[in-house]
């Protein structure tokens, strides 16, 4: 009779075991499928005009940002005249839609053209000339952080597959000065602005 019950008592216990295996099985499954369809719409909805722009081989891409920070500026107390001290500064981000190279000789007169402008070494032009001549990659970025005058250069030029990604960059007109009380703008967890310290960090 005892090792009936015993029995009994193990099957019970193995039983609750197994279900609670089953209940944690099916949370992970209701997680994993929450990321899955988070992500799914974040590539779909949020980010869909900038891959659709890359699809139609667009050659100008403006990335999708957060609003612009707001200038910012220090009055003189005694000419009450406002004098800039943090500003936005376009920048750009050089990138090739490889799919617009035709041949081999075209990409190699992509590279040179692109050492010329940005001073390569060979070794840095014989890399950017690999990295174009994938022939299947539509977003190969090339440079970042790219003065306007020099997108213009390349815009005249007219040079297949390139294209171009304007972001809004924080510029500090006067350097330091004051930096304890105006603060910075660096970069989250995720890659994205954030003020920090300062009047930066106050209006996040």
């Amino acid at each position: 009779m005892r090792s009936r019950n015993t029995a009994t008592s193990l099957q019970k216990e193995e039983k609750k075991q197994h279900d609670t295996r089953l209940r944690i099985a099916a949370v992970v499954a209701v997680v994993v499928a929450c990321l899955f369809t988070g992500r799914l719409f974040f590539l779909m909805v949020i980010q869909h005009g900038f891959y659709t722009a890359l699809a139609a081989g667009s050659q100008t891409l403006y990335a999708q940002l957060f609003p612009e920070r707001g200038s910012i500026f220090v009055q003189d107390s005694r000419t009450k005249e406002e004098f800039p001290v943090a500003l936005n500064k376009d920048l750009f981000t050089i990138f090739v839609d490889t799919r617009e190279i035709p041949d081999d000789d075209t990409a190699e007169h992509i590279a040179e053209q692109l050492s010329e402008i940005f001073q390569y070494t060979d070794e840095q032009t014989g890399d950017v000339y690999h990295r174009i001549n994938k022939r299947d990659d539509p977003y190969e970025p090339i440079e970042k952080l790219v003065e306007e005058t020099t997108v213009q250069r390349l815009k005249d030029m007219a040079l297949p597959g390139i294209g171009f990604v304007r972001q809004a960059t924080r510029f500090y007109p006067e350097g330091s000065l004051a930096a304890q009380t105006i603060g910075f703008v660096g970069k989250d967890v995720d890659g994205n602005d954030i003020g920090r310290y300062g009047i930066e960090g106050y209006w996040n």
